[in-house]
């Protein structure tokens, strides 16, 4: 299993969306860390993170995305927590 986390700023000075996409034996998952809700769901519209076609959006290792959670006021945990749901559901 690989796990790849990108982080964007959406135009402004501080990361405001973290995702993760993970590879395992069932293929690519997208997902999306819900800020307000505070767990990960499925959101394909964070693919283009990934594949470099959002301008605001960058890859960053583990270590940073740990540091986004915690200025965002949540546990280092949810980085390897499981998803929730699917995002609009």
């Amino acid at each position: 299993m690989t796990v790849v986390f990108c982080a964007s700023t959406i135009g402004g000075p501080e990361p405001r969306v973290l995702a993760r996409f993970v590879t395992d034996e069932g293929g690519l998952h997208v997902e999306r860390l819900a800020r307000r809700e505070g767990h990960w769901v499925h959101d394909s519209s964070v693919a283009g993170y990934l594949s470099g076609h959002d301008d605001w959006a960058e890859r960053i290792t583990r270590e940073r995305a740990v540091d986004i959670v915690a200025s965002w006021g949540m546990a280092a945990s949810i980085i390897d927590a499981p998803v929730v749901e699917t995002a609009g559901a």
